[in-house]
Formats: C-alpha cells, structure tokens, sequence
C-alpha cells in the first residue's frame, strides 16, 4: 500500500529490539575461509579478523536491522571482484523475510529515478531525499554495504539496497520499519514528500516482479520499446537490422547458443553487412563453459574484421557473460559500446550458501575462482565508446547505445 500526502510523524516510533548475532559473525568467518577459495586477495585476515571481534562484541545491543547492515558491511570488505558474494536484501529466500519499499529504482547519470512503482504517478520521478537525508549522502551512506566486482557493478547493486526497509532503518536514516518518507521530483517537475509502506519482500516480488536487469519504463507502450527491451525475456535473438547492413544478436543469457552462431555466419556473408552487433547489456551470466561455438563465429575472417563487430555492454554484463566479453576482447577485433561490465574479466564466482540462524538471512560466498586470461588484471571490460543511458532515453525508449554502435 502506497500512501502519498502529509509525511507521517516517525520520530516517535518504538526502538527495533536487540538481537544477539555474535555467534553469526563467528559462523560467517569461519564459512569464509572454508569455502571462498582466497577469501583475504584484497584485505588482510588481521584487519576483516579485527573488523568481526569488533561486530561480534557489539552484536548484543544491536536491532536486526543494524547487525543485517553490519554483516553487509563486513562482507563488502573481501573487496573487488566480489560480487557474487553478500546478503542481499532483495532475496526472497532469507529465513525471516526482509522489507522493501514498493518501487523500482535505478541510478542514471544524473541520479535515481523511479522506473516502476505500485504507485504508478511516481514513475519517472528522480529520488531527492530519503527522511530529509540527501540522496547523494544516503549513497555514501550505502556504498561501503555493497558487494560488487568493480565500480559498475557497484553503481548496479546500489538501488537495490535503497529500497529495503531493513538497510534503511540500519544506516540510520528512517526510525521506522514499516514506513518511511521520500522526497521526488515528479516528471513534471513537482517536487512531492511521498510516504510509501514496505512490503515483506515476497509481497514486493509479487507486485513489481525482480528482474536483474533494467525493465522497460512502466506505461511505456511496448511498441515504443527499444529492440533490446522486446528482446529481454529471450535468452538469445537475432534479426537484421538497417535494411540488412547490419546483423544484431540478443546473447541475454550465457547459455549454449544453439543454431545462433551458424545463422549468424550466414547472414554475416550477405552481400552489403556492414556490421555484426552482439548486445551482452541484459546478460547477467551463465555458464562460461557454453558459448565457444558463437565465440568461434565471432573469430570468423567473415566477422572478425576492422570496424565490423560491435559489442555492447552494461553493468548488468556480469558473470559469465563478463568473461565472455574479456574472450571476446582478448581474442577479436572487437569495438565496445555503452557502459564497463558489471563483472570482471576474472573474478570469484559460483556462489553458495551460508545460513546465519540468530539474523534468518542467508549470505552467499564465492568459492571458485573464475579465469579467463591469467595476465588480465583489469576489474572490468572498459567500452572504447562510453556511452551512459541517460533517463531522458531510457524513458523515451530510446536506445543510444546500440544508435553508436551502428554509425
């Protein structure tokens, strides 16, 4: 239930109760260094050892809600190429289930913007405030939270830790678990206090069902949606593009190709294609053992020539589908556009499961590391034409992206 008008009055709100979560921090340290191949590649064992004792020793006077953002926090300490690994507060198989507020966010270059909402008036405003805190320290307030590879998957990860009700209240930015109050600028250009309710997060799975990539704007009619939107529930799709000169390939999920790769070769050999697109920006991985053969078609002398391939990516490129497009860096002609990838070209992966009983979250920890090229020290595929989505395009349908990529 979303309730918009005069912000409620939360100061008076009843403190969360303490739980003892200290046994927790000793059950997630040890899970660590028994299942993360090289848990301490980017902090010493002394100092995450120090930064646990110190969790530990205070975890009897906390609420659930600020020993969930300190297990968070000392997660986040493994470091980059991590971001396979944390408690995330979107999951919905956490034992005692976790809140969220009832929108979608994501971060654009010129801030947050609501891109789905149950209430459906908020979509397309951009989030000022968070209980009168600025959105800009309510991120540095964020950031050390979060578990990610690199800085795009950071940026990536960001919104999904400002909508939960949990992280909020355990940062110290809303007094109340059930509610908190936002300021918006609305797509009109209103400036709007917005008291919105949390959900359980099966509740909000329900009403704005989780994808891991950026959704198309709510109400924008599916026509006006960009290819790659139309695209987005298909692990793969190709279609030819600008009356032929151009091939483009959908790879949204790091599977076995099947036929692509063959029909690929085909149309590529048609007199008059220019270029070959492969789009990777909703790809948020797979299995990095299956996509050799449109690896192997990418390789091609009818493919692999200067000014002919173009790679799209964006920080959801994660995963498997980052080391594909480290392969294909590595191993092509390749010209890259858009945003870095979200994962790195090697990183740590294939996740598994550590259950916390006394906080009833669930962490996940990597426990393999993931190589693709031993020498590439890189945390991310950089594109060689940047090019941002801006909320002006993205709520248009407009798709600058792949507009670069065929000029």
């Amino acid at each position: 239930m979303v309730v918009i008008g005069l912000l409620l009055a939360l100061a008076g709100a009843a403190p969360a109760a303490s739980v003892d979560t200290s046994a927790d921090v000793r059950t997630l340290v040890a899970e660590l260094e028994r299942m993360h191949p090289n848990p301490y590649h980017s902090v010493s064992r002394t100092k995450f050892h120090r930064a646990a004792d110190e969790v530990a020793a205070r975890a009897s006077g906390l609420s659930r809600e600020q020993a969930l953002v300190e297990t968070m926090r000392l997660v986040a300490l493994l470091g980059e190429r991590e971001g396979h690994s944390g408690a995330a507060p979107l999951y919905g198989g956490h034992r005692i289930p976790l809140h969220a507020f009832p929108w979608r966010l994501w971060r654009f270059p010129d801030g947050y913007y609501v891109t789905g909402a149950v209430d459906s008036s908020l979509v397309g405003g951009r989030l000022l405030a968070v209980a009168g805190t600025p959105v800009a320290e309510v991120e540095a307030k964020l950031r050390p939270l979060v578990t990610r590879d690199n800085e795009s998957s950071l940026a990536f990860g960001l919104p999904y830790y400002l909508v939960s009700a949990e992280v909020l209240r355990g940062v110290g930015l809303t007094p109340s678990l059930e509610s908190a109050s936002f300021t918006v600028v609305t797509k009109a250009g209103a400036t709007r206090e917005v008291t919105l309710r949390a959900l359980t997060v099966p509740e909000y799975q329900r009403a704005l069902p989780f994808s891991s990539f950026i959704p198309a704007p709510q109400g924008l009619p599916r026509k006006r949606w960009p290819l790659y939107q139309r695209l987005s529930r298909e692990r793969y799709g190709i279609t030819p593009l600008q009356r032929g000169r151009a091939v483009y390939v959908a790879y949204n999920q790091t599977t076995y190709p099947g036929l692509i790769p063959r029909r690929l070769l085909r149309l590529a050999r048609k007199p008059g294609v220019r270029r070959v697109v492969i789009d990777l920006r909703l790809n948020g991985g797979g299995n990095n053992t299956l996509y050799g053969s449109l690896l192997a078609a990418l390789r091609s002398r009818t493919i692999n020539r200067p000014g002919k391939l173009a790679v799209l990516t964006s920080r959801v490129t994660f995963s498997a589908a980052g080391n594909f497009a480290a392969d294909i860096d590595r191993s092509t002609r390749a010209r890259f556009f858009g945003e870095p990838t979200g994962g790195s070209p090697n990183n740590y992966g294939d996740a598994q499961e550590i259950q916390l009983p006394a906080l009833g979250v669930t962490v996940f920890t990597a426990t393999q590391w993931v190589v693709v090229d031993p020498g590439d020290a890189r945390l991310a595929v950089e594109p060689d034409v940047p090019v941002p989505l801006a909320a002006a395009d993205y709520f248009a349908g407009r798709d600058p992206v792949l507009a670069a990529a065929l000029r």
